[in-house]
């Protein structure tokens, strides 16, 4: 020290000079914190039911205040999908991520977490962790013995739409289910169909549309006798594979047909139907994110345990039930809305104007009497 101090050097300079050369000859050391998580979507980017999931997922990894670079991929299934394409979309995983190493995978939808189930290990090497999103009716079974995933399960709620239905309006003898042939929709029509027999002493026939395509679809929703009602889940593809927007479908869905259209998807809302119990990609994804934050803060797979009960909502468009004249008494009392009526602040300003006005007509007339 004392030749240091010869030198003319303070001790202190020199304590700061170290630390900053052994920041310098270790850099690694001040990223180890650093993680990677990689989404992967079934569907494509501007689809609002996995934009709404990914909005969630990003959230609440945002929300966590780690250091986590986020890589979003989509795997376009409502317009491709099938084994060869998953082999193919493996194989350039396995290249385009070789040198990558990610903390946490998050899939979307059921198409990407059967994609993860069969290629992780091929892709990544290792049984990286798996956080799911928006897999419909999850039954572990399907992962047939696939280790280190978890998740969120989105369970439509069939049944509780069908009631929905029967109780608004009590005269319905039909209700056609809309679906498509998707494995999404494939997934849908196996719970109705389960559920369809306990309504066998209510006289009400069911319908599905799978196995038609929209030019079939939209003359039979013109012709349904007024007694009854139609439960449209989604349809993006036909039996043709002409692929359709959320927004187009449901649309074309609703303008045809002469009868209340309910939905069991959030994203259908504003289109055209009158609501429903409605499953929402905002906190599908939400609780992903969450879970996938517990494992990057080092959590195991195991205590983490799949969400089972799906967080779905009632949500009506008043606009809609003004159009089929149903009454917000015929709804569930924890029943959410849009497009709500609202009276525009010059209206309330002339409504006022309008009270004194008529105050000072008053008082003037008192006083001249």
């Amino acid at each position: 020290m004392k030749m240091w101090r010869g030198l003319g050097l303070n001790p202190a300079i020199l304590f700061f000079l170290a630390l900053f050369c052994a920041t310098a000859m270790f850099p690694v050391a001040a990223s180890a914190e650093k993680k990677e998580v990689l989404i992967i979507h079934s569907f494509h980017k501007g689809y609002k039911w996995t934009e709404d999931e990914g909005i969630g997922i990003e959230n609440a990894i945002k929300a966590s205040g780690l250091d986590v670079t986020v890589q979003t991929e989509y795997l376009d299934t409502k317009r491709v999908t099938g084994d060869a394409y998953f082999q193919q979309m493996s194989d350039i995983y396995k290249k385009r991520f070789a040198n990558r190493k990610f903390s946490v995978i998050v899939v979307t939808d059921d198409e990407a977490l059967n994609f993860i189930s069969e290629y992780r290990d091929k892709i990544f090497g290792e049984p990286v962790p798996v956080v799911f999103a928006g897999c419909n009716d999850f039954d572990p079974k399907k992962l047939f013995g696939v280790k280190n995933i978890t998740g969120v399960n989105s369970a439509a709620d069939v049944k509780e739409n069908i009631d929905l239905i029967i109780s608004i309006h009590p005269d319905v003898r039909k209700i056609v289910i809309i679906t498509d042939n998707t494995v999404t929709g494939k997934l849908v029509k196996e719970t109705a169909e389960a559920i369809i027999p306990n309504y066998s002493n209510k006289g009400i026939s069911f319908e599905f549309t799978d196995n038609l395509d929209m030019l079939q679809i939209l003359p039979m929703l013109k012709t349904l006798p007024l007694n009854s009602a139609v439960l449209f889940t989604f349809y993006s593809k036909d039996k043709d594979e002409k692929f359709f927007e959320f927004k187009d479908s449901a649309s074309m869905i609703t303008e045809a047909s002469r009868v209340p259209v309910y939905s069991m998807y959030d994203f259908n809302l504003g289109y055209g139907i009158v609501g429903g119990k409605l499953t929402n990609g905002l906190s599908q994804g939400t609780a992903a994110g969450e879970m996938a934050v517990r494992i990057l803060k080092g959590e195991s797979v195991e205590n983490i345990p799949v969400i089972m009960k799906s967080p779905n909502i009632y949500i009506f468009d008043s606009a809609q039930l003004d159009r089929w004249n149903i009454k917000m008494s015929q709804l569930p009392t924890e029943s959410t809305f849009i497009n709500k009526p609202k009276y525009p602040l010059i209206q309330i300003g002339f409504i006022i104007i309008a009270f004194l006005v008529l105050g000072v007509a008053v008082y003037i007339y008192r006083k001249v009497r």
